[in-house]
């Protein structure tokens, strides 16, 4: 074998075609790393800008402005989310009071309606809630609530203290903090059972529990077998100083109510869901905020209207009435079908005849025209004699409409059919409306005073217009003038951008016929 080296290889230099492959090559990997990196860039781009629009340019997007107050996007979801907790602090009081499985026939139970709050509370300054758009309503309560604050400020120097607001807070909800035991039944919570003026059967629940944007809440409920406990009372305006402890204890006991609600979910149940999305101090904050809004417009409307006018000349915008009904054709009710109410409705004042449930109520005989012109004869006669007899006795008016009314709802309440305004809807009574008829004679009596017969499509009705309660005469005065006050206040406002002009009615043009 032979030990000479074997000679080593020269490797060739790179022809030209490979030359150009080789770079080529390089080329295609530069570009690609080049695109590689410009869409990584783009994304990042796009990243940050959305990010920059959603949490930067979003929230400092101005909606209003009023005398200077601007009201921002991130500010709209703040007042959102400070509407949200009054409306779920309104039901915590109900549920602290009735009990948490009760309700008022509308939106579920107390318990059900936090828990939804609760949620909403959890969208409210996401992304997704960014993009819902603007409540016109909300931005409307937001700017009264300016106007009413500079306008109080600058005319009347009113600025409640802290103080004062702990107290109104006390005197109104104080008996949270000790509240007794409430109702365990899990059927609806129902206030005193009447049959309405529609012939249906509600019950109306008066809580002294404040709603969300007002001091006075009534709710109507649907009439069920159980009864509410007694409602706390309003207690004695405590000082300054006791009043914040006092405050501080009701702020408590609304807060265990809500995180008790939320610790009695199923464990199954999702982790937000259980989890508190509003803490302690911010129901506190939020809550003092609404009564010193309340207390801003009480003081406003005293300084407004101090007492009630010795003589009131002004064109009432309310009107109370009782009435007697004969009812045309005659009620022929059976046992278990009371005969309905005949007053009104929304449907029927806008259409002849009775509505669908008094139809159901009571089994209506088919009559001529000829014969419904005798019977309303006949029942006029009937009905100038129950005048003369009202009108020799005006006191006795309740006993009498207890007896000979065919509006067996109103009769007994000795033909009370509540306080109505022009278009004759009923306080208190959503969805109940007065014919016109009724409310034009209501409006054209004084005080105790007793109309004639007044014909409807339902019968005959005798009419009397009742005092109003001179506690009621002066909340309606206040309100109207701060009404009327805030309406000064915006037309003097400087409001960017404007509120949309309120479209005119032109009136129909008269055709001769």
């Amino acid at each position: 074998m032979s030990n000479r080296p074997r000679p080593t290889r020269t490797s060739r230099p790179p022809t030209r075609r490979q030359i150009a492959a080789q770079q080529r090559e390089a080329n295609v990997q530069r570009r690609v790393i080049l695109a590689l990196s410009a869409a990584v860039g783009l994304a990042l781009l796009l990243v940050i800008g959305g990010v920059l629009y959603d949490r930067l340019y979003q929230p400092s997007r101005v909606i209003k402005q009023v005398n200077g107050a601007t009201l921002t996007r991130g500010q709209y979801e703040d007042f959102m989310r400070k509407t949200t907790i009054q409306q779920m602090a309104q039901t915590l009081q109900f549920s602290k009071l009735f009990g948490q499985n009760q309700s008022f026939g509308q939106g579920g139970t107390f318990n059900e309606q936090v828990i939804q709050a609760n949620a909403q509370l959890a969208e409210l300054g996401t992304s997704r809630s960014r993009q819902q758009p603007i409540n016109d309503q909300l931005v409307s309560q937001w700017v009264d609530q300016q106007l009413t604050a500079q306008g109080a400020q600058a005319q009347f120097q009113i600025d409640p203290q802290p103080g004062e607001v702990d107290q109104a807070l006390v005197a109104e909800l104080g008996s949270l903090a000790e509240t007794p035991a409430p109702v365990t039944s899990t059927d609806t919570v129902s206030g005193t059972e009447t049959l309405s003026d529609t012939g249906t059967l509600t019950a109306t629940v008066e809580a002294s529990v404040p709603a969300a944007a007002s001091a006075e809440a009534t709710v109507e409920a649907s009439a069920t077998t159980a009864s509410p406990p007694a409602t706390p009372q309003p207690t004695a305006t405590p000082q300054a100083a006791e009043a914040q402890q006092k405050a501080e204890q009701v702020l408590d006991a609304l807060y265990q109510e809500y995180t008790g609600i939320l610790e009695a979910l199923p464990e199954e149940a999702v982790a937000q869901q259980r989890t508190a999305h509003v803490t302690r101090n911010e129901l506190a904050t939020v809550l003092r905020d609404q009564y010193r809004n309340q207390l801003i417009r009480t003081r406003v409307e005293e300084a407004l209207v101090k007492e009630v006018p010795a003589t009131d000349t002004a064109e009432p915008t309310l009107v109370s009435a009782r009435h007697i009904l004969l009812q045309v054709p005659r009620p022929t009710p059976t046992p278990t079908e009371p005969a309905p109410d005949a007053t009104a409705t929304a449907d029927a004042a806008e259409t002849p005849g009775p509505t669908e449930d008094e139809a159901a109520a009571t089994p209506t005989p088919t009559l001529t025209p000829e014969e419904v012109e005798q019977q309303f004869a006949a029942r006029k006669q009937e009905a100038d004699a129950l005048y003369q007899q009202l009108i020799a006795n005006p006191e006795s008016f309740p006993d009498v409409a207890r007896e000979r009314s065919d509006d067996t709802g109103s009769a007994a309440q000795g033909g009370d059919v509540g306080t109505f305004d022009r278009q004759g809807n009923v306080q208190g009574q959503q969805g109940n409306t007065l014919v016109t008829p009724f409310v034009d004679a209501a409006f054209a009596l004084k005080e105790n005073e007793i109309s004639q017969p007044i014909r409807t499509q339902f019968g005959w009705h005798i009419i009397q217009r009742t005092p109003e309660e001179p506690a009621a005469k002066l909340r309606r005065l206040r309100g109207e003038a701060f009404d009327k006050w805030l309406g000064e206040q915006r037309q003097q406002a400087t409001i960017v951008p404007p509120p949309p002009p309120t479209p005119t009615e032109i009136p129909p043009v008269a055709t001769d016929e």
